[in-house]
């Protein structure tokens, strides 16, 4: 499915209003370091203990486009850990972004 141009553009401005100006500084600081590694993994800024492990879906000209992110807290016997919520984040986020790119293309 593709969007009118004037859809993407209305669907762009309101993903960025949803994002706070914390998080699109963090975004902007962050960008090439998300970029070379494929994900980022940082502190809570509201919640103690908690480990936000964002990763980005992209496009067919691989621009991020949407984020998935999971607050990490690892639960007391719990042998899960950031690594591998990141590795089932990244695997996540590959489909999604082959997905786009195979629709884009058709």
């Amino acid at each position: 499915m593709t969007l009118p141009v004037a859809s993407v553009a209305l669907s762009q401005r309101y993903f960025e209003m949803l994002l706070c100006l914390e998080e699109r500084s963090y975004i902007s600081r962050s960008r090439d370091v998300e970029r070379s590694r494929g994900y980022e993994e940082r502190a809570s800024y509201e919640v103690d203990g908690v480990i936000n492990i964002p990763v980005p879906v992209l496009d067919d000209r691989g621009r991020a486009i949407a984020a998935l992110t999971v607050p990490f807290l690892q639960s007391i016997g719990d042998q899960t850990t950031p690594a591998t919520v990141r590795e089932v984040l990244q695997k996540a986020s590959v489909l999604l972004s082959e997905s786009i790119t195979a629709e884009a293309a058709s």
